[in-house]
């Protein structure tokens, strides 16, 4: 498998594992909680800006533009596809190339594209998990979201 490939399957990986918690937050009455809301927000901003900066470098998403769980699902899912349509679209020796951008503190940085794609993976994967934490603390025992369980359900 190719890393552009893991990339793929491990970018769908993401808003699969929240699409897990979400009855569970809602028959919770967890849907509305601010930490639930910054958690699903954030993770939507963050798939967006980092598609945004790899692509062209123009910045149209902003970080304050919240929306409900189930609209930031959705977004989740749309920006997916659209990461996997750009990476669909570059050739596989171009995922070695380093991309320069400005931070949201605006300082100019390079990183390699695949380091990128990969903190965007690592990224969703961390909040998820914070997701399945607020679950427990409120007495919900989580859906397993683990990596190897979305392999068996999409091989």
């Amino acid at each position: 498998m190719t890393i552009r490939t893991l990339a793929m399957r491990m970018l769908r990986y993401g808003p699969w594992a929240i699409e897990q918690h979400l009855p569970l937050l809602e028959q919770a009455g967890l849907l509305d909680d601010d930490r639930v809301l910054w958690i699903l927000n954030h993770v939507t901003f963050a798939r967006r800006l980092w598609l945004e900066r790899v692509r062209d470098g123009r910045i149209t998403t902003s970080p304050t533009d919240v929306v409900d769980a189930r609209a930031a699902l959705a977004r989740c899912i749309d920006d997916t596809a659209a990461w996997i349509a750009w990476l669909e679209s570059v050739a596989s020796d171009e995922l070695d190339v380093d991309i320069r951008f400005v931070t949201l503190e605006r300082e100019r940085v390079t990183q390699s594209l695949e380091d990128i794609v990969m903190h965007v993976i690592n990224h969703s994967t961390h909040h998820t998990h914070e997701l399945g934490v607020i679950l427990r603390a409120n007495g919900v025992v989580p859906t397993p979201t683990d990596y190897i369980v979305y392999t068996r359900q999409h091989p």
